[in-house]
């Protein structure tokens, strides 16, 4: 029983072997390995043998696997974004140069498949001199995942998250040499929540609340010293409170209220000093007297 039990395992070593030899792989150069075996993939390296020798490849290097009927098992996909030739807000999505779908921005953070049924993967748009500028990131047929946007050094400007074409969570930009300039948070394709900026430094520029898309609530900037700089009340989907402006100093400039975006009642500017430059009286943003 025994002796049956390990000829049954050998049968299936053999058989397993027999399976996984044949095998080919052609790489972007059209360098061929023939006749592998054991062949292994991760995320990054192909990994096989052949002629009694272990062999790892670059999986960015391989265009094609086939097995031992001859079967494609795996090919390369080059999945590409370009601008419609009419149309500069028209993307056009290929995969090995064949068109396979459009789509376009209805605004910042809401993408919509117009044609076609495109298929699961990471898409790349260049800029004409080469360096990649922008990702797109593809499952179910619409923008779902991260997608970015490039600075021609290839560093990163703004990564979001997208769910069903909009824009969802935590969005963030950043300057050319990498430190943080803002984020902002989205739901449903618009901005919704706080938005921060900040200067190269670190710095808090501003701070920020949106509703729907809109500012919201008090906002608040800031002079690279950190001093306020300004702060204006946002609500009814516009300037709709009190409003000063300050100097770099963090003495007060101007002081007034704003009603439906614009000036209304007393509204007095300062100098530096604290002294009173002078006072005017607004009524529907137009001056009444001073």
């Amino acid at each position: 029983m025994k002796k049956i039990k390990e000829i049954s395992i050998t049968l299936l070593i053999c058989l397993a072997f027999v399976l996984n030899a044949g095998q080919n792989i052609t790489r972007t150069d059209g360098r061929v390995y023939k006749n592998i075996y054991n062949l292994q993939q991760s995320d990054n390296f192909v990994l096989f043998d052949m002629d009694g020798k272990s062999y790892s490849q670059p999986k960015h290097m391989i265009q094609r696997i086939t097995n031992n009927r001859g079967n494609v098992t795996y090919e390369k996909q080059e999945l590409k974004v370009t601008i419609a030739p009419n149309d500069t807000n028209e993307y056009i999505f290929s995969r090995n140069n064949v068109e396979v779908g459009r789509g376009k921005w209805l605004d910042a953070g809401k993408f919509l498949v117009t044609e076609g049924n495109i298929p699961e993967g990471l898409y790349k748009r260049f800029h004409d001199s080469g360096e990649l500028k922008r990702t797109f990131s593809v499952n179910d047929g619409s923008l779902n995942g991260i997608c970015k946007v490039f600075y021609r050094s290839g560093r990163v400007e703004r990564s979001g998250f997208y769910k069903n074409g909009k824009e969802e969570g935590k969005s963030t930009l950043y300057f050319p040499a990498g430190k943080l300039k803002g984020f902002s948070y989205y739901l449903n394709g618009t901005k919704n929540g706080q938005t921060k900026l900040f200067y190269e430094s670190g710095k808090t520029k501003a701070s920020l609340r949106f509703k729907d898309g809109r500012p919201d609530g008090e906002q608040i900037m800031y002079y690279d010293n950190e001093k306020l700089a300004s702060k204006v009340v946002y609500n009814n989907n516009g300037k709709n409170g009190p409003v000063t402006f300050y100097y770099e100093s963090g003495k007060i400039k101007l002081q007034g209220k704003y009603v439906d975006d614009t000036l209304d009642g007393v509204v007095t500017t300062y100098y530096e000093s604290g002294r009173i430059k002078k006072r005017e009286t607004f009524i529907n943003g137009r001056i009444l007297q001073k």
